[in-house]
């Protein structure tokens, strides 16, 4: 069971690296165009912080973790 959780976290970690790194080419690449023009101005001052989709790309992977973690320790 050890075995099999194991590859499935890998596969996981990989998946949300490949949409990470995606997101952030994705980013630059339309840093220049304004695209909403009702965007709120502290969004368009700094992209990555203000961003809630990239939030939620950091904060998945680490509640992902926590509960692969948990759930490690339950079936152990």
């Amino acid at each position: 069971m050890s075995e099999t959780l194991s590859m499935l976290m890998w596969i996981v970690v990989g998946i949300f690296a490949v949409a990470w790194i995606v997101s952030f080419v994705m980013v630059r690449k339309q840093k220049h165009r304004e695209l909403d023009k009702g965007a709120n101005p502290a969004l368009v001052k700094h992209m990555v912080r203000n961003n809630p989709i990239i939030l939620a790309y950091i904060a998945t992977p680490i509640l992902v973790a926590i509960g692969a973690a948990i759930l490690y320790y339950f079936l152990r």
